[in-house]
């Protein structure tokens, strides 16, 4: 039974009606319209027999901002397989296919929020993005400031709330802006725009007197709390008006709860922080699908770290695998494949290292004592550790 690509009609419904059982998730038509207006936008594939899909999974082709760089990206989500049918490696197949449709089409890197690491890590996908979820009553959320000088007041700046669709064509271009001083963040297409506020995004803003925005948070009501999705700021007076607002919802809302891309913690914004509950949990993993291209692309903080050989496995895609020699001299990187990865490297790392370490998530030092990878040259390795990226890439979707 092979993976193939799932475009009727029948097979759609097949692959919707499927991710409902599995996720526990009740066939409404508003459901339904949402779901398959996303799945539209990418590619579906699927296994099936006698007509009944045993497991499927969907992959969209967007472009992802990395610390300043765009790299094509491949987002994978809806990974499924029917209960029954579980255990004989029809996801691993379909995740294979996948995989090789994306080197085909050129693309760089892969991210997917995962429901096993160790299923992904075995792909060659990297625990590279962490979240910081907040929880905090909203009769807590003091400031430890007024709000606002009455000099500030007279500016006419207002609050508003309302669905996304109402805003958007001053968020997103407001998001886009912003986008370029953030670490990492996906590149938002007006179609992935359409589907947040066909999921019941909403948004919170500030405006100022010429009705131009200076921040907002995107959010999605639950029974009696609120989910803040994003947060999104260009200065004090917009952030503490912002934080005002979700602050007034106190006599409506048991609790708030904050999905932050960000790794500095911001109890520090309170009055009371022991008031505010924080988690870090694992994220995103992330693939390289062309390592060439990465490297090439990558924004080494010098390109004047000399010359180190890197032995890099991936079982998946053949054109990662092998030893590869990398060079930065005089401004200029070289990055090519000289030989096999049984060959003795500098560095030698399996390819689902190369997100966590090259995406600012943890050190070649710690890797190697953590005996993840395996440096010979303890000296070049130090040498490209002072290059690479010192604090984590971000990101902010999820599929």
């Amino acid at each position: 039974m092979a993976p193939k690509k799932l475009t009727t009609i029948e097979d759609l419904d097949r692959f919707y009606q499927l991710f409902c059982q599995v996720f526990k998730k009740e066939d409404t038509a508003q459901f339904r319209k949402s779901f398959l207006e996303m799945h539209a936008n990418g590619t579906v594939l699927g296994i099936t027999k006698n007509s009944q899909l045993l497991s499927g999974l969907a992959w969209w082709h967007f472009e992802v901002s990395f610390q300043g760089v765009s790299y094509k990206m491949g987002a994978v989500g809806s990974v499924m397989t029917a209960p029954f049918a579980r255990g004989q490696g029809s996801a691993t197949q379909l995740l294979q296919a996948a995989l090789a449709q994306m080197a085909e089409a050129g693309v760089t890197l892969s991210y997917l929020d995962p429901f096993s690491h160790a299923f992904y890590r075995r792909l060659g996908y990297g625990a590279a993005i962490k979240r910081l979820y907040y929880t905090i009553d909203p009769a807590q959320l003091q400031l430890p400031t007024p709000l606002v000088s009455r000099s500030q007041q007279a500016t006419g700046g207002n609050l508003q709330t309302g669905p996304l669709s109402r805003y958007l064509d001053k968020v997103a271009p407001f998001y886009a802006q912003q986008l370029t001083h953030k670490s990492g963040g996906l590149l938002r297409p007006k179609w992935w725009w359409e589907h947040l506020h066909a999921v019941g995004t909403k948004v919170g803003c500030y405006l100022n007197a010429q009705q131009q925005l200076e921040g907002y948070f995107l959010y999605q009501e639950l029974k009696e709390s609120w989910v803040v999705k994003e947060w999104l700021v260009t200065n004090i007076i917009a952030e503490k008006n912002l934080l005002q607002l979700l602050h007034a919802q106190k006599q409506s809302l048991s609790q708030l709860i904050f999905e932050s891309d960000e790794t500095l913690y911001r109890g520090q914004l309170l009055n009371e922080p022991l008031a505010l509950s924080a988690q870090v949990k694992p994220f995103m993993m992330v693939r390289i699908i062309n390592l060439r291209d990465f490297i090439l692309h990558y924004p080494f903080k010098k390109l004047d770290f000399g010359e180190l050989s890197l032995a890099v496995t991936d079982p998946q895609l053949p054109q990662n695998d092998g030893l590869w020699r990398l060079c930065a001299k005089n401004g200029c990187v070289s990055f090519k494949k000289c030989g096999s990865a049984a060959q003795a490297a500098d560095i030698s790392l399996p390819i689902a290292e190369f997100g966590p370490l090259f995406g600012g998530q943890y050190s070649l030092e710690w890797a190697a004592f953590q005996q993840k990878i395996s440096v010979s040259a303890p000296y070049q390795a130090a040498k490209l550790q002072t290059v690479l990226l010192a604090s984590p890439v971000s990101f902010n979707d999820d599929f």
